[in-house]
């Protein structure tokens, strides 16, 4: 055998050649993959439903309009077998009369590799993100087991501090009210009014970070129901110290419609209204302060409100003033963004008036304390 034989003979394992006219009628057929010539009555264009669909395209071969067409990867099967083949048509004349050659190129053995090929590199893909994957969650429960061994520290810490804080707090403030029934003057009790308010807001702070409430959540730090203008006039009240008269130092204007209560972290907003009044009575030096309080929008579970702060201010140079600005921005605007809000300030030197405002969003509490409209 020489070349061409052996080529021959290989080829011709992996191919059929069919003939067949216009009608799909079969003229001639080599069997090599497929037995068709048994079905030599019967129409290949109803054996075959891939024919069926293009039968036009066939019959303009037939007429001569074309002269080939190729599907590739035609799927099919036929008595209880299974092939992928492409297919070749061409028109011929055969026996004196227009006809279609149909060859199959047998190629299911190569795309059943080619499809073991893709699933092993999908297999191997998927255990290479299984591999990855665990070795996240190993990282991640040294990460778990790290937080909870912080927490532990944490837990230990605060109830060490709590229960060496609270003792002497509670002291301090029974010494506090009792030094108010015997004040020898108003500065006096002012003094201790102060005092008992600064030391509340600290045990605030310790009632919040017990390690019961920690570990139970009793009370989510950010869900305590407050009483917005109780909390307004406690953190007021530390300042009584610098009074001179029986007014408070800031005067306070509660616009109709606040809600009663709201649900906040507590000690968190008292700090951001205690430095609020801070900046404003020290930093600027003002001699009178007037805040507002007003509902710029209620929903059903939240509300937006406004506090706009103006101080009477001493005259100041710009850099003072530029220097205090900026170091207001930094300190409130973050505490701020906590309720979802910001803290804006304008600053009037001719008038000697400041503007400051907070924008705050604040849950709202039990319903019956929700303003009606």
């Amino acid at each position: 055998m020489n070349l061409n034989d052996y080529k021959t003979e290989f080829c011709f394992r992996q191919v059929q050649v069919v003939i067949f006219n216009a009608g799909g009628q079969l003229l001639e057929s080599c069997d090599t993959l497929i037995p068709v010539n048994k079905f030599h009555h019967n129409n290949l264009f109803e054996m075959f439903p891939v024919l069926e669909s293009i039968k036009g395209s066939l019959s303009s071969f037939v007429a001569g309009a074309n002269e080939k067409l190729i599907l590739p990867r035609v799927e099919f099967p036929f008595e209880n077998q299974y092939f992928i083949c492409d297919f070749h048509f061409s028109a011929i004349h055969y026996q004196n009369q227009n006809a279609c050659l149909w060859i199959l190129h047998n190629l299911t053995e190569q795309y059943n590799y080619l499809f073991l090929v893709q699933q092993e590199r999908n297999e191997t893909i998927i255990e290479a993100q299984n591999l990855k994957i665990e070795n996240e969650i190993l990282s991640l429960q040294k990460d778990i087991t790290l937080l909870n061994n912080l927490r532990q520290i944490r837990r230990n810490l605060n109830a060490t501090i709590t229960a060496e804080i609270e003792a002497p707090l509670n002291r301090i403030m029974a010494l506090a009210n009792k030094m108010k029934e015997t004040a020898a003057s108003k500065k006096e009790y002012n003094n201790f009014v102060s005092m008992e308010s600064a030391v509340s807001i600290i045990d605030d702070q310790l009632t919040q970070s017990r390690p019961m409430q920690l570990d139970l959540l009793l009370v989510p730090p950010d869900r305590t129901e407050t009483n917005l203008q109780e909390l307004l006039w406690n953190v007021l009240k530390i300042f009584n110290y610098r009074q001179r008269a029986k007014e408070s130092p800031v005067y306070l204007n509660f616009k109709p419609g606040l809600p009663q209560t709201v649900l906040v972290n507590k000690p968190r907003l008292a700090q951001l209204f205690h430095n609020f009044f801070e900046y404003a009575l020290f930093g600027w030096g003002s001699t009178l302060s007037n805040l507002s309080a007003s509902l710029q929008e209620m929903k059903p579970t939240y509300c937006k409100l406004e506090f706009m702060l103006t101080n009477t201010i001493n005259p100041l140079s710009e850099q003072e003033i530029a220097g205090l600005s900026e170091k207001m921005e930094e300190d409130l605007a973050e505490l701020a963004r906590t309720f979802k809000g910001r803290f804006d300030i304008f600053v009037l030197p001719d008038d000697l008036k400041v503007i400051m405002t907070l924008h705050l969003v604040l849950r709202l509490g039990t319903p019956e304390n929700i303003p009606s409209s």
